[in-house]
């Protein structure tokens, strides 16, 4: 390519409920849904930089995030970086005192603490190998499928996060400055792959698929009345698998996870709704809640809110910018 036309592109939103931030993560098919008491709102920035991406997550409540990559590509390779602590991902937990890697698969999930701030590099595989062979004249570090760690000082992982950030939220228009950008990122990690990485175990496959299928039955049938028997036929598992596959993952279990589904859904459906037009009891039902006691209760220590407060106000739910 010539000339400067921009290549990059940075996205911002800021303060959104869970669905709009979720749209806001480029080229992933993402869903967030809250999994403890606290505002239902997240930020979320992003930069594509070539054919790298550099994401910055901050959700307000606990969360389980799941993504599925729209772009398919088996080179891929994922830094993740946070400094806090309780971050899970796809079941391990997340070493602030490593880069953590993972290469060539097309989903991931995370179990994120309210207030995290969780760094996502997307890079090319590839081309970080490449890389690492230049600046180290041997073999390239073996980066293989699954989660692997790289231990290293605490300025150095300070020095990585502050460039992940910086790249995150800031507009890089220039072509030549968006490549720039891009060359260092890849650069630095393939430096730090200099250590060798070590391959952590993550749950048995058996049960990330049950899990996996679980997701994709409640979230084809939202809106419904499901059952944790609903989930385990549907992932082909017992009781106990699918509980144990929540737990280690989000920290909660599948009827927990189904309530708060319902909730969100509710929530969604209220903020849209015209208050004179509808009632909490009629949307409610819609959702399988009943008891509306129990419903006040529930939605307040999610959300912050009586479920009629969100219906008369209709909260604004924040802007996405973009520049490119």
């Amino acid at each position: 390519m010539t000339g400067r036309a921009a290549i990059a592109a940075t996205r911002r939103a800021e303060g959104v409920d869970l669905d709009r931030a979720a749209e806001s993560i480029h080229g992933w098919r993402a869903r967030v849904t809250a999994v403890g008491r606290g505002p239902d709102r997240g930020t979320v920035s992003e930069t594509v930089l070539g054919s790298s991406r550099v994401i910055r997550l901050v959700f307000d409540a606990p969360v389980a995030l799941d993504v599925r990559a729209v772009d398919k590509r088996p080179s891929e390779l994922f830094h993740v970086g946070t400094i806090s602590s309780g971050v899970r991902w796809e079941g391990l937990q997340v070493r602030p005192d490593a880069l953590m890697l993972k290469q060539g698969e097309i989903g991931s999930s995370f179990a994120l603490p309210a207030g995290c701030e969780l760094l996502v590099a997307r890079l090319d595989r590839l081309r970080i190998a490449a890389l690492a062979r230049a600046l180290g004249g041997g073999d390239s570090p073996s980066v293989r499928r699954g989660i692997q760690a790289v231990p290293h000082t605490d300025a150095v992982l300070a020095e990585m996060r502050t460039r992940l950030r910086f790249l995150a939220g800031n507009d890089l228009v220039l072509r030549e400055q968006a490549l720039a950008a891009e060359q260092e990122l890849c650069e630095r990690v393939a430096s730090l792959l200099a250590a060798s990485p070590m391959q952590l175990d993550r749950p048995p496959a058996t049960r990330r698929r049950a899990l996996r299928s679980a997701l994709e039955y409640a979230r084809a049938h939202d809106g419904e009345r499901i059952s944790l028997h609903d989930l385990c036929a549907a992932s082909e598992c017992s009781e106990r698998t699918l509980r144990t596959a929540f737990r280690e993952h989000y920290g909660t279990s599948p009827t927990a996870f189904l309530k708060q589904l319902r909730l969100q859904g509710l929530r969604r459906n209220l903020q849209a709704a015209m208050p004179y037009a509808n009632t909490v009891v009629s949307l409610a039902a819609r959702w399988g809640f009943w008891h509306m006691g129990h419903l006040a209760h529930d939605y307040k220590r999610t959300f912050g809110e009586a479920p009629s407060d969100t219906l008369i106000h209709r909260h604004s739910d924040g802007a996405v910018h973009q520049n490119s």
